[in-house]
């Protein structure tokens, strides 16, 4: 991953999570400019079928955990922006349910319909 220019950080306007990040510790937060409505997430998780036993899929999410909070992986993905964050299978179930539903509320406030 390549890391944004200076100039793309310095000239950045508000940051859309919901906290300000490493690689521009003085871009303020869309929360902190006075839309605390406005924010939204960038995520990666992992899947696999439904029929995977749950034994296998806590092990993968735990070895998953630890490479994470790995120097390397730590440093490679603040670089770029990203706020690493690890949960559990079901951690990351909740957050997708809470998340399409809020994306729904959003889609309908826009007046948009899906045909």
């Amino acid at each position: 991953m390549k890391r944004p220019s200076q100039s793309q950080v310095r000239d950045a306007l508000a940051v859309a999570g919901p906290t300000r990040v490493a690689i521009a510790p003085n871009v303020p937060t869309f929360a902190e400019s006075g839309f605390p409505e406005y924010e939204t997430f960038f995520y990666m998780g992992l899947s696999a079928p439904s029929s995977m036993p749950s034994a296998i899929v806590n092990k993968i999410a735990a070895d998953v955990a630890v490479a994470m909070k790995t120097e390397d992986m730590l440093k490679t993905l603040t670089n770029v922006g990203f706020q690493p964050v690890t949960e559990t299978p079901a951690q990351l179930a909740a957050f997708l349910v809470t998340d399409r539903a809020n994306a729904a509320k959003r889609i309908e406030a826009a007046g948009l319909k899906m045909e």
